[in-house]
């Protein structure tokens, strides 16, 4: 196995096709989203790594990051954005929606 850089669970299984599935989750006491919080740049800068790796683009590959305590405020935003990064046709339409 090679190194997965959300590494705190990795989930890896099989589709339904027989094609190769994983899952990486970066477990977090908190996060403030902010620019001076080492945490979330650590986990910006793991998730970017993962999205790099051949098997991202090849395979089904998720990432996602648990935290364990949060705020109304900032679950709101988080489930806004993780909206339109679904919804939006490609990068370039999504941040004037931030």
């Amino acid at each position: 196995m090679f190194h997965r850089p959300l590494d705190d669970v990795i989930i890896e299984a099989t589709n339904p096709d027989g094609s190769e599935a994983v899952l990486e989750i970066q477990a977090k006491r908190s996060l403030t989203f902010t620019k001076s919080d080492n945490e979330f740049a650590d986990v910006v800068k793991r998730i970017w790594a993962s999205a790099q790796l051949p098997e991202f683009k090849a395979n089904r590959y998720e990432l996602a990051v648990a935290i364990a305590r949060s705020t109304t405020r900032i679950e709101t935003a988080c489930q806004e954005a993780l909206f339109w990064a679904r919804e939006l046709p490609n990068g370039a339409a999504f941040p004037p929606h931030l």
